[in-house]
This record gives structure tokens, sequence and C-alpha cells, in this order.
């Protein structure tokens, strides 16, 4: 692929981010920082999307969901909540490229995406249940959303993935004292690293 089109569907991705960190900066009050963290991040993803399905429905499945994830968890890190209205907006969307697929390519699978509602999500609700609530309904909500998408199997290996990845990060924050035990952590960023990773490459 040339590096002018590459580079083209790049920018799209950062002026993407650019428009919608605006929106969040007037809608949650988040502070931007200095870099342009979040810009950067879907600049990538739409790179990364582009890269491995090319121009094609897939792609557009694939920024969008990506749009997601990184929205929900860049919330989620910086206001510790993730809002329903855009989890809600998140299952909408993927449950017509669920119908889509299944208009256009025949796609016998469904029951996978159905049972992916509640896969994760599933396994998160009872971890919440069983620990007082250490998992917010937030975080629950999102895993059923994207496993609407993703489909059980993809599912589980993005919570797995998800967990590895959170395991390792807070741990080594706490032994670095940048957190403590009973801080509030927020869930969605790991989610959303193991809802992409999986989506791409498992």
């Amino acid at each position: 692929m040339s590096f002018i089109l590459c580079l083209g569907v790049s920018m799209i991705g950062f002026l993407s981010g650019v428009f919608i960190n605006r929106r969040l900066i007037e809608k949650y009050s988040i502070n931007p920082g200095k870099v342009p963290f979040f810009e950067l991040i879907m600049s990538a993803g739409f790179y990364l999307n582009f890269l491995l399905s090319g121009f094609c429905l897939k792609f557009i499945e694939y920024c969008l969901f990506s749009i997601f994830i990184i929205v929900i968890g860049y919330i989620d890190i910086k206001t510790k909540i993730i809002p329903d209205k855009i989890v809600l907006y998140f299952a909408v969307i993927n449950g017509l490229f669920v119908v889509l697929n299944l208009i256009a390519f025949k796609v016998p699978e469904v029951s996978s995406n159905l049972l992916g509602i509640i896969a994760a999500s599933g396994i998160l609700f009872f971890v919440s249940y069983f620990s007082n609530g250490s998992i917010g309904g937030g975080d629950i909500k999102f895993a059923a959303a994207a496993g609407l998408f993703l489909g059980w199997k993809l599912s589980i290996s993005a919570l797995f993935i998800s967990m590895i990845i959170a395991g390792i990060i807070l741990s080594i924050l706490l032994i670095a004292q940048k957190i403590g035990k009973n801080d509030m952590v927020a869930l969605g960023p790991y989610l959303s690293f193991g809802m992409y990773f999986a989506m791409l490459f498992v």
C-alpha cells in the first residue's frame, strides 16, 4: 500500500480524534493535557485497521468499533465513568453491523454474536456480584455491547487479554505507590485494549 494512502488514513483518524475530543471536553469537562494522546491513538487505530483490512466494509466496521472503545476507555480513565448513552449507541451500531453482515454476506454465526452479549459481561457480572461491586455496571454494559460485535470467543479472549494487561500495569503502579489498594481504578481502558487486540489479532 502506498505511503500517501496510509498517511491519508492516519490523518483522517487524527482529525476525527481532534473533533471528537473537542466534544468530549465540552460535554465531560475533560482536561485534554499537553500531548494529543487521544488523537494519536485514534490515528494509530485507523492506520492499523486499514493495514489489516484495506478499503472494505470490514474497515468501516473496525473504525467505528475503534472509535467507540477508544472514546469509552478515554472517558473512563479521565472521569471514572462509562456513560450509558455512549454504550447504547455502541450496542446499536454493533447490532446494525451484525444485521448487515447477515443480509449481505449470509454470515451463519449470528448465534455467536448473541452469545457474545453475555460471555465476557456475564463473567464480569459474577465477579462484581461476589466481590461487593468491585467492577462497575458501566464495565459490564460495555463488555456486553462489544460482545455483540466480537462474538463469544473473541469476547472471552478480549477479557482475558485485558485482565492480564490490567494485572501487570496495576501491580507496577502499586509497587511504585502511584495508587493505593483501595483506590478506584478505571477498568475501561484495559477492556478497550483487550477488545481491540482481540478484534485484529486473535
